[in-house]
């Protein structure tokens, strides 16, 4: 279990974008961001339903990763992404019993 937590804040940390100064690049960042956070939110729930991590471990990791965005002053522009995608996975039919 221990190396599990490991790996996965591994990934969770290496997936953080750099920033582009284009409109293209900016547009594929709000994309990604959040993707990145419906995408981890969507695992976790998936592994807390299959017991693999406790429902508290899932959403303790999801709301520290938005946490995480939120304060990070390079992420600024895309916070409402960010929230967006944290209120639509929490919501989603299947992961509200993991994340309420």
């Amino acid at each position: 279990m221990k190396r599990f937590q490991i790996l996965l804040g591994a990934l969770l940390l290496s997936a953080t974008p750099s920033l582009a100064a284009s409109n293209t690049a900016s547009e594929r960042l709000k994309g990604y961001n959040y993707g990145y956070i419906y995408g981890v939110g969507n695992i976790l729930c998936g592994l807390a339903i299959d017991k693999l991590v406790k429902k508290e471990y899932a959403k303790d990791i999801l709301s520290g990763a938005v946490k995480a965005l939120s304060e990070n002053p390079d992420h600024k522009p895309y916070i409402s992404e960010i929230r967006n995608a944290y209120e639509n996975i929490t919501e989603d039919i299947v992961c509200k019993e993991v994340y309420r």
